[in-house]
Formats: C-alpha cells, structure tokens, sequence
C-alpha cells in the first residue's frame, strides 16, 4: 500500500476485511492488493509494468497515444456461501497525465455529466452527487473536503446491455499523496431501501414494439471498487491506473450466461480512451478538443 492508499479507510476496508455479499454483512469478498506498489524504484515499476503488458511490447504498452492497449481479466470469485455469483474485474493501463487533474473537482464533475449523458436513452438513467441536504435528511454528515482527501455519496442508475436497470448510492472516498491517488467506492448500506436512491436492481422487459417496462425491484447489496493511481518515474508524464471492482451478478441478470464476457471489454474500452482523452485537456478553459477517432478493439 501506501500514504494515499493506507489513508483512505474506505480502500482498507475494502482490501483488509471485504464487501458485504449479503443481505446480514456476514459473508464477506476482499477485493485485491494493489499491482503497483507505493515508493517503488524506477526499475521495480518497470517490472510490474512488464508483467501487466505480458505478451504485449512493453514500449507498445505505455505509448502515450489513446489507442494504446490496456490489461483486463473478469475473474469468477469462489465463494460457495454467497447469495448470487460475484465477478471480478480487473483493468490495468498507462496514461499520460498530471495526478492533481484526477484529484480535481473540475475533472470529476466533468467525467460525471460525461458519463450521464455519452449517449441517450430510453430508460432511467444518468450520476448525480447527493447534496448535504440531503444527506443531513438522512443523518449522514461528511467531513469537509481536504488538501488530500475528500468524501461523496454518488448514485447511479445505470442500464446494463439493456438488460437490467442498477441503481445504486455509493460512498467514495478519494485521497492523494505525491505519487499516488486513490479512488474507492461501495454500495452504502444506509440506502438499500431508500425511496428515493435505493441500491435495487430490475429486469428490464422490451416488447414487440419497443416498449419496456421494468420489473419487480429486487435489493443489490455487492459492489465495491477501487482505483489507483500511481505516478511513474519513466516515462516522463506517465500514470499507471489499476481497476478492481467486485460485484454480484444474479443469475437473472443475463440468464447466467457469459454475457459480460463477450460485452465487457468494448465498453471498458471506450472508459479507458475517454479518460487518457480526459487527461490531455491542459485545463476547463481550454477549447473542446475533437472527439477522438473510432479505432478497432485491443487489449
């Protein structure tokens, strides 16, 4: 670990004791320890970046371009107890970058109406941060933000392959050191049955005529990720970005099928691009810059 990551509670928890599986929080699932170490040495760092690049030319791996390829594995997560299967994802890239931009409240507004609005749709969905507002209704307080930490509650409602309508409030918690920042994230149990930003799920149904519906609410307890963020001594400008996210998959979902291996990684994909574009915008004063090409799928 390290200053950013053993100075978020949130990602210590998450790697220490685990996310809750289950309607009790008894069953448990630990996410991993980071690839990237903190305070490693230029060629410790050059290592792992190997490892993660695998068969793929190092230098192919940490070019400064969009296109660049990035690592990821869905790994099925063994535990015969929980309630519904649980996947694991795991993303790994280089992108080139200032770390105080991620850290920014700019850049994380930014990247959340991007993500509401990328594209339309017909169903429910879209990111908002909870106000204090409304957390003071539901007796939850922050604590305010600092020079290296700060807190939210983030909803989400989200239309997965439009097959099933997630909507869930996540506490994130985000700290930074010199080298590093962490992002960490889990559903927050105070609103699994809130009226409002309940953590729920529903199938969605699409008739003959293009019309849905959505069915039964169902409760969603499992989700939980992080991101880390390491500054690179070489190349010059470089970021190493890991992503771990463990979440439950109902059976019901996609009829326990592997559809999140076939559709997955596009969509992680267009994620990965849109944030190395994010992070070459010198700052929110600068002109948009033209939307990136379209190029084939690598990883």
């Amino acid at each position: 670990p390290g200053a950013a990551g053993s100075a978020n509670p949130l990602w210590v928890r998450l790697v220490e004791e685990g996310v809750a599986v289950d309607r009790t929080a008894k069953l448990r699932a630990r996410l991993p320890k980071p690839l990237m170490s903190d305070g490693l040495s230029q060629a410790e760092q050059q290592k792992i970046l190997a490892q993660v690049a695998g068969a793929r030319p190092l230098e192919e791996f940490v070019r400064n371009a969009v296109v660049a390829p990035f690592a990821m594995e869905i790994v099925d997560v063994s535990l015969p107890e929980a309630p519904t299967p649980l996947r694991r994802v795991d993303v790994s890239y280089v992108a080139y970058g200032r770390l105080e931009q991620l850290f920014s409240e700019d850049f994380l507004e930014h990247l959340l109406h991007q993500a509401a609005s990328q594209r339309k749709s017909r169903y429910p969905i879209g990111r908002r941060i909870l106000s204090a507002e409304e957390l003071a209704k539901r007796n939850l307080l922050l604590p305010p933000d600092g020079s290296t930490h700060k807190e939210r509650y983030l909803f989400t409602a989200a239309a997965l392959f439009d097959r099933v309508l997630l909507r869930t409030t996540q506490h994130v918690v985000v700290t930074r050191s010199e080298e590093t920042l962490v992002l960490a994230s889990a559903v927050a149990p105070a609103f699994q049955e809130d009226k409002e930003y309940p953590n729920q799920w529903q199938p969605i149904q699409v008739d003959d005529q293009g019309r849905f519906t959505l069915g039964p609410a169902q409760p969603y307890f499992a989700s939980a990720s992080y991101t880390k963020v390491t500054r690179l001594r070489q190349p010059t400008g470089a970021l190493f970005i890991e992503h771990h996210h463990l979440f439950a998959e109902p059976n019901e979902w996609f009829g326990g099928k592997n559809f999140l291996r076939s559709k997955l990684p596009l969509a992680v994909q267009e994620a990965v691009r849109k944030l190395r574009w994010e992070l070459r915008r010198p700052d929110e004063s600068t002109p948009p810059t033209p939307t990136p090409p379209k190029s084939k799928t690598n990883g």
